[in-house]
């Protein structure tokens, strides 16, 4: 299956992210139900194809990165970090060139952590890592990685792998 990346505001996001909490489904899953509802298909016409297999479990893949063991957003903030830590005069522009917010989606690989403070002020869920050893030091901002890594965490390792990193899955879940 072939996907296009569109972009959507993020209040929309987060009210379609409320039709798939607690049911391991994902918006992608709620638009296509709501396209089905709209053109009259019966969800037991539908064919069960392995993206949607996928969706209804959730996918609990560790990784090997460096010799440490790592969740899906965890892989990233350490990627992220060591590419940082690797090339010191990194700036947040230069660091969207390396990892491009698309490899995301909606929200970004990573964003400036100040615009993370602002966008999710007194909310409860910010979507990045924010305690100060996950903060990244960039030389123009510092920078929150963002959280929240699903099917799409293939794209970033692909990226990580281009640059150099070496990323193996674990056999264990």
């Amino acid at each position: 299956m072939s996907t296009v990346d569109i972009e959507i505001p993020f209040e929309i996001f987060e009210r379609l992210e409320k039709h798939s909490k607690g049911f391991g489904d994902t918006p992608v899953n709620v638009i296509e139900r709501l396209l089905n509802i709209i053109e009259g298909i019966s969800p037991k016409d539908m064919p069960k194809s392995p993206e949607r297999n996928l969706a209804e479990g959730k996918d609990f893949t560790k990784y090997i990165f460096n010799n440490d063991r790592y969740t899906k957003c965890r892989l990233v903030l350490a990627v992220v970090k060591e590419y940082v830590s690797s090339h010191p005069n990194t700036s947040f522009d230069e660091l969207l060139i390396i990892f491009p917010k698309n490899i995301q989606g909606s929200i970004g690989v990573f964003n400036r952590y100040e615009d993370v403070q602002r966008k999710y002020a007194g909310k409860d869920s910010k979507r990045h890592f924010t305690k100060s050893n996950e903060l990244i030091q960039l030389s123009d901002c510092v920078i929150s990685v963002c959280t929240q890594w699903g099917p799409q965490t293939n794209d970033f390792i692909k990226r990580a792998e281009s640059i150099g990193y070496k990323v193996y899955p674990t056999n264990d879940h």
